[in-house]
């Protein structure tokens, strides 16, 4: 997921059409929307319940810091260059990062070369020992269980602050530039600063 989403972020930056944009982005949300599921799974691997939800924060901090680290490299490379440059070498540190990932990340703790032989066994005792108490699953159908009015209130708010999010993202730039004719690098200075 990483190495594609890698290339299809350059993709968009030597697309020559709008369908040819569409499809990469259509590429990209694919790849994007594979990396969130996969990396809660690589949590529950490793923390035993009592730490998976600080783990699970801690990777949801990744979000913002991204934001506030690359908006300003990404309006210094806007204003320096143009938007292809930015999407080719925004599409070129997920290869970066797949170095550091494959050099130091496994999916299991027996996998683990960095770990001691006690803690690999003891993480792998207490996972162990979760996984053979998990709750058993609820005989509810599939879809009775979706239109549950918890479910659909949590839907609404995901659905919602998605929707702000990406309003944000799109809005703010453009609205900061044409409201002081600000130069890019500028403007990914202030947009960073909320999520600061």
């Amino acid at each position: 997921l990483l190495v594609l989403w890698g290339l299809c972020s350059m993709g968009c930056g030597l697309v020559e059409t709008w369908r040819q944009f569409w499809a990469m982005r259509f590429f990209l949300g694919v790849a994007e929307g594979g990396v969130w599921p996969a990396v809660l799974i690589l949590l529950a691997h490793w923390f035993p319940r009592p730490e998976r939800a600080r783990a699970n924060a801690y990777w949801m901090l990744c979000l913002p810091v991204a934001v506030v680290v690359s908006s300003p490299l990404s309006g210094w490379i806007l204003g320096r260059w143009n938007w292809r440059v930015l999407l080719i070498a925004e599409g070129a540190l997920p290869f970066v990062w797949l170095v550091i990932w494959l050099m130091f990340v496994d999916d299991h703790p027996h996998q683990a070369r960095w770990i001691s032989d006690d803690e690999r066994d003891h993480l792998a005792n207490v996972l162990g020992r979760e996984s053979q108490v998990l709750e058993a699953p609820r005989s509810e159908a599939f879809w009775k269980a979706l239109l549950r009015p918890q479910v659909l209130v949590l839907v609404v708010v995901y659905f919602l602050t998605n929707t702000g999010n990406y309003g944000y993202l799109f809005w703010l730039p453009t609205a900061l530039e044409n409201a002081r004719k600000m130069s890019s690098q500028r403007v990914g200075v202030l947009f960073a600063i909320p999520y600061l």
